[in-house]
């Protein structure tokens, strides 16, 4: 069993999970796994087209979508009955797979198959240059796994083609206006820019690195240039650099270019981090703690 906790954009708990996961690391596989997702700046692009051409855009989330897509029948999966399951055969007996699971290493890729495979079914035409994103007459749609942002004219247009999803047996919510997209958060600003904001992750990473309470800073960079410093003292801090260093490169490529080359520069020496690097790391997240609310600005012209 896997727990997690789904929050918002803005670090507010939506709901609590519970998943019954196979334990992929013991699954003897050399086939293909990789499964597409969007690229950042595609998402980008398609909600600046929207925005042009004055569209709406929704957010739909598919339940559980692994579970949804059939194994190949050629290739049987079975799993240990999972702890807590009550039942009168005993611990001998063992689990039959008739769809996919989560942490089946081809998982994601038969989800994407199943998924396309639906959408082409219904007409729409994938773009020559990004996998993930569909189209057909006055429907736009990106796909991240199983989070998908729709645009369309008018909300039957919408309506109507999520409801052929569900006749093809999917399941599915819809979760309302596209301002909140995959931990970030879009703001229409009063003089038409578009304001895409992380305070969910900011405040994921300061929570990470025991730095909620820390004193704010103006700047997210030391004066003095960042050096190897090899015959300095290794980092004493408990926090995982490479950990904490990972989200803030998330946190800089998707809504945050002002800190990129401070963040690179911290990145460098993850192998061997010492005192300065973790120094410089904390100065980061306390210009982070004072600029929470803010990020990437686009404002889309003629």
């Amino acid at each position: 069993w896997v727990f997690k906790i789904k929050c918002s954009p803005d670090g507010e708990i939506k709901k609590f999970k519970g998943r019954c996961v196979l334990r992929g690391d013991l699954q003897d596989y050399e086939g293909e796994t990789f499964s597409p997702v969007a690229a950042w700046p595609t998402v980008r692009c398609v909600i600046v087209m929207c925005w042009r051409l004055g569209w709406i855009m929704i957010c739909i989330d598919f339940s559980n979508a692994f579970v949804q897509s059939p194994l190949p029948e050629n290739e049987p999966m079975w799993m240990h009955v999972p702890r807590g399951f009550k039942s009168t055969l005993g611990d001998a007996y063992c689990l039959k797979l008739q769809k996919s699971l989560y942490g089946h290493r081809v998982a994601p890729l038969l989800w994407y198959n199943f998924l396309t495979d639906a959408f082409k079914e219904l007409g729409l035409k994938q773009s020559e240059h990004d996998e993930c994103p569909w189209y057909k007459d006055n429907l736009i749609l990106v796909q991240y796994i199983d989070d998908c942002g729709i645009g369309a004219p008018d909300q039957k247009t919408i309506d109507d083609f999520v409801e052929q999803l569900r006749n093809k047996g999917f399941t599915l919510t819809q979760e309302g206006s596209f301002s909140k997209f995959l931990g970030i958060k879009f703001s229409h600003l009063p003089d038409g820019g578009i304001e895409l904001t992380q305070k969910g992750l900011i405040t994921k990473v300061l929570a990470a690195a025991q730095m909620e309470d820390c004193n704010p800073n103006a700047l997210p960079a030391p004066q003095a240039a960042l050096g190897a410093n090899k015959d300095e003292e290794p980092m004493t801090e408990s926090w995982n650099y490479r950990a904490i260093v990972g989200m803030l490169l998330y946190l800089s490529t998707n809504t945050r270019p002002d800190i990129t080359f401070v963040v690179s520069q911290v990145a460098c020496f993850s192998t061997d981090p010492r005192k300065s690097h973790a120094s410089a790391v904390k100065t980061i997240l306390r210009y982070l703690k004072k600029t929470m609310d803010k990020g990437m600005i686009i404002k889309p012209t003629e």
